[in-house]
């Protein structure tokens, strides 16, 4: 009998596009209570993977074709990517089935567009997306966004410097 290939979820945009509301979201839908994986590289990935049925990871790099050709004999490829303003995802990645794209006012929470709107709306994307057998909790996603945004509240003031290595979260995120 074949061994199953694990589901492995990238996370990945550039920088200042929603990823860590993005990457936090996915972890509250799946993976409640793991702290996010960021890997500078993709080669780390390897290195990286839990003995789960299931593994996110966060990135900035935006070259798909490299994770796809690197590691789809491997693993079964998700990604997840968030696009703002000219902060884009090269246009060919819109056509691959394994690739999902929000655009960054998709997961901004504003006063008529609440953390529940963004719930919502994301796994109304992603429950068509992902594979069948990967349960989504909307509500763990909502505690696990309304923590981070607890979190943030309590390092705002700190440098850049510091992060809180459960949410990825840096002191002054949401200022540079």
């Amino acid at each position: 009998m074949e061994e199953q290939k694990m589901n492995i979820i990238i996370q990945t945009a550039e920088t200042r596009t929603g990823t860590t509301v993005l990457v936090n979201m996915l972890h509250g839908f799946i993976l409640k209570n793991e702290p996010i994986q960021f890997v500078s590289h993709f080669y780390n990935i390897p290195k990286r993977i839990y003995n789960n049925k299931i593994n996110i990871f966060k990135l900035h790099h935006t070259n798909i074709d490299d994770f796809i050709e690197m590691f789809s004999d491997k693993y079964n490829l998700y990604f997840v990517c968030s696009e703002r303003d000219d902060k884009l995802i090269d246009k060919k990645y819109h056509d691959y089935n394994n690739v999902l794209i929000f655009n960054y006012n998709e997961l901004l929470e504003t006063e008529t567009y609440s953390v529940e709107d963004i719930i919502n709306n994301a796994y109304n994307k992603l429950i068509g997306f992902l594979p069948g057998d990967i349960e989504l909790n909307k509500q763990d996603a909502i505690e696990r966004i309304h923590k981070m945004n607890t979190v943030y509240e309590e390092i705002r003031e700190k440098p850049r410097s510091y992060i809180d290595h459960f949410f990825e979260l840096h002191g002054s995120h949401r200022t540079t």
